[in-house]
């Protein structure tokens, strides 16, 4: 099902209690994923403010986050993995992961070849990454990867009507499994587990930004979740801003 906005149902139209209707129109949304139209004829300062309200729906859950993670770590015996905190590490959080995890989680909600060819080959990139030890040899099939994107695209090009017909009848399982495997992912941020199963919760994070993400990537557009991204990872990292600055001085 394919949900349009006309003016008598746009969701911008609200005078009053903006967070709790935006919070509402997603948890709403993530019942039901629908490949819905992007909201084109909103003005730029409204859907900042509606992406906004998303913000402090997800902050408003962290104590709730922060306190399941303790536990989890606790009963799992999890560690957050230790990382060189400087300034290139630190603009890679900012600024790079968000648009890599954006490219390769959410863009290809929309179907279309390139979407789907880039997020084939960002899933490769991935498992190389945790695959492969020698930097040559990840740089070389990197590389070699991205250049298939036109053979991608090609290999696609006679299955567009099919295609898209699947995707948008199957886009409530793809939605999900996008969220999830999103949150999965973030796993590998954790070391010495001794039950993966019940170490799920350390990602509860995430699993909530894949949702709010693909919502906002479907609404608005893949720039506005890249967006959201990454103000929320600059977010999760000032303290590290900080500390960084006051090596400065």
């Amino acid at each position: 099902m394919e949900l349009t906005f006309t003016p008598a149902n746009v969701s911008w139209n609200r005078p009053k209690s903006e967070y709790k209707k935006m919070a509402q129109e997603f948890l709403n949304y993530i019942k039901n994923p629908s490949y819905v139209f992007e909201e084109s004829t909103m003005p730029l300062q409204l859907k900042i403010a509606s992406i906004k309200q998303l913000l402090k729906f997800k902050l408003s859950l962290l104590p709730i986050i922060f306190l399941v993670i303790f536990i989890t770590k606790k009963l799992t015996g999890a560690e957050s993995v230790a990382w060189d905190k400087n300034w290139t590490n630190y603009l890679m959080i900012v600024a790079f992961a968000p648009i890599f995890e954006e490219l390769t989680f959410r863009y290809a909600l929309r179907c279309s070849k390139t979407a789907i060819a880039v997020m084939i080959l960002m899933v490769v990139w991935l498992i190389v990454k945790f695959t492969v030890k020698s930097n040559q040899d990840i740089a070389f099939i990197v590389g070699i990867t991205f250049s298939l994107i036109p053979v991608i695209r090609l290999a696609i090009k006679p299955f567009d009507n099919q295609l898209e017909k699947q995707w948008i009848r199957f886009f409530p399982f793809i939605f999900h499994f996008s969220a999830i495997i999103f949150g999965l992912m973030h796993l590998t941020n954790f070391e010495h587990i001794n039950n993966y199963f019940l170490a799920i919760p350390l990602v509860c994070s995430q699993f909530v930004s894949g949702y709010v993400l693909g919502f906002v990537r479907m609404k608005f557009g893949l720039f506005y979740s890249m967006g959201l991204h990454a103000v929320w990872n600059f977010i999760a990292s000032f303290p590290i801003l900080i500390m960084l600055i006051a090596k400065l001085f």
